[in-house]
């Protein structure tokens, strides 16, 4: 399977963790109480964020990375806490890019010297 198809798995499989748990959650605590809903949207986030980690951790090409981690970033925001989290990710996606840029263009000028 190309990288391409496992980011999009990846992503898929997190909307879904996300979505997901919070209909199957509201409808464990509609149909039965609040712990059997939690309990029920919990496993279900469980189930389909390990299924993403799974497809972003088979990614082989590290180019990707950025791309992942914004996107990661862009849909789950409440894990970084306080106004100055967004500056903090531009710097270190940027920081990644650049790494990533000068180490393939290291390896090209191997090659060809």
């Amino acid at each position: 399977m190309s990288d391409r198809k496992r980011i999009l798995f990846g992503f898929i499989f997190l909307l879904i963790a996300l979505f997901g748990a919070a209909v199957v959650g509201v409808s464990g605590w509609v149909g039965r109480d609040f712990q059997t809903g939690a309990l029920l949207g919990l496993g279900t986030f469980a189930l389909f964020a390990a299924l993403a980690v799974y497809q972003f951790a088979k990614i082989r090409d590290f180019a990707w990375l950025p791309a992942v981690a914004g996107g990661v970033y862009a849909i789950l925001p409440d894990i970084f806490l306080g106004p100055t989290d967004d500056i903090w990710v531009l710097i270190g996606g940027a920081a990644i890019s650049g790494l990533l840029s000068w180490r393939k263009s290291r390896k090209i000028t191997q090659i060809k010297g």
